[in-house]
């Protein structure tokens, strides 16, 4: 049984390491499309909610009930990993997460693990 941290393995990396450049492009890539599309998500959510809300027969169906169901946690989830991981490791906001301490950690990893993260 391990009982130290400092005698726990080590993990060896085998090949190359991933160019921090290629990395840089694709999270700033992803990042951008995020912030095109998550405006526009929240506009057809909010459309299909007033939908559902004036009854028309054609959108309350419960598919489309499904539908809002699931992009509210699919929207949760893209919060919660960009504020919850990206954020803090581009550095953004640094003191609000030294602030938060390990409450900040704590509600990152429950809400990570509840929404499939």
């Amino acid at each position: 049984m391990i009982s130290d941290f400092n005698s726990l393995p080590l993990i060896v990396q085998i090949g190359e390491p991933l160019d921090e450049t290629l990395e840089k492009v694709v999270e700033t890539i992803q990042f951008s499309i995020f912030c095109f599309t998550l405006p526009f998500y929240c506009f057809v959510i909010c459309l299909l909610l007033d939908a559902q809300l004036r009854g028309i027969e054609e959108l309350s169906t419960p598919f489309f009930k499904l539908c809002v169901t699931t992009s509210v946690v699919d929207i949760w989830t893209l919060l919660n990993n960009y504020l919850g991981a990206m954020f803090p490791k581009w550095g953004w906001g640094t003191r609000v997460y030294l602030f938060l301490d390990g409450y900040y950690a704590h509600t990152y990893l429950y809400f990570a693990w509840t929404s499939g993260e």
